[in-house]
């Protein structure tokens, strides 16, 4: 039976998937099974992550040098944008770290506008292929199916699965390449 609660790490051409044996497994017992915030400081020399979705408070555990929200709010390091319209208003290959914490599963696939079809997870995921620098880390925590927990709230229009960001982002040749990604994790 599948966790509840689905978690990925996405770097550019590198995947790593991770299911949770309980509810009870922890933020930091998870962060530390991939390694210590310093082994990732290691990698840069000065860090910036971004938190999409992130409320009044974003979350930092790269524990990047500088964190900022991107989300509707109004809030000291938030950085207030509908990310349902509009780009991550980020420099390209300028963050080390994005994460989106119970964030993609209120992401709609498809939508009409104005009479077009548009596809906001995908151009989400090429904002974040975007701003991620080469080595960069999409941290991605959201419930997957088949947990009532996808389910349960109404607010949640994208159910993600084991596979979803494997076959449609990862790899040379990802399966949304059909829908306008134009990255690869």
């Amino acid at each position: 039976m599948l966790s509840s609660l689905f978690r990925q790490v996405l770097r550019p051409n590198h995947l790593h998937t991770y299911r949770l044996k309980s509810r009870r497994s922890s933020e930091i017992d998870f962060l530390r099974s991939l390694g210590t915030a310093s082994d990732f400081r290691k990698l840069f020399a000065t860090s910036t992550s971004i938190d999409l979705g992130s409320g009044p408070f974003p979350k930092n555990p790269f524990n990047a040098d500088r964190v900022f929200g991107i989300d509707l709010c109004l809030a000291d390091s938030v950085i207030n944008t509908d990310l349902l319209v509009d780009q991550i208003p980020i420099e390209n290959r300028s963050v080390h770290f994005v994460t989106a914490f119970n964030f993609i599963e209120h992401i709609p696939r498809c939508l009409i506008v104005n009479g077009q079809t548009c596809f906001p997870f995908i151009r989400i995921m090429n904002e974040v292929y975007r701003v991620l620098v080469p080595g960069g880390i999409f941290y991605s925590h959201t419930p997957a199916f088949p947990s009532l927990e996808a389910f349960t709230d109404p607010t949640h229009v994208n159910y993600i699965t084991e596979s979803t960001f494997q076959d449609y982002f990862c790899g040379e040749s990802p399966n949304s390449k059909m829908y306008g990604f134009d990255g690869g994790f």
